[in-house]
């Protein structure tokens, strides 16, 4: 019996070293290919932005073709320091391309894609 033993414990592992490594490779494989939404980009505006109290249209992006600038709100409140950019003209090339001039203004503190967010088994 105890030979048994010994020979399952190594199989075991090797089984549950390959379920491990196989979602680890998919998790990967999502990560790499993560999509976004073509028509916004998601901004967060710097500190010294939100307390000076400006209000930000489109007329503040003159770099970027948007359609309309949006903060985010919630149920009870808006977060002035967050911003949601809509383009324009929707596309992955000119998400990509706001997002790199966002990116070189000093009133932003961070701008991305709106990223998908999916569920992880």
């Amino acid at each position: 019996m105890k030979k048994i033993g010994l020979l399952v414990l190594p199989l075991m592992l090797v089984v549950i070293m390959g379920v491990f490594v196989g979602c680890k490779k998919n998790n990967n494989d999502n990560q790499s290919k993560q999509e976004f939404a073509y028509d916004m980009v998601l901004v967060r505006l710097t500190q010294e932005v939100v307390d000076s109290g400006k209000v930000y249209t489109i007329e503040y992006f003159p770099e970027i073709n948007l359609s309309k600038v949006e903060y985010v709100s919630y149920d009870t409140f808006v977060d002035y320091s967050r911003l949601n950019l809509y383009l324009l003209e929707p596309s992955k090339e000119n998400v990509l391309d706001a997002v790199q001039l966002l990116k070189q203004r000093s009133d932003i503190l961070y701008a991305s894609p709106n990223y998908y967010d999916y569920p992880t088994n």
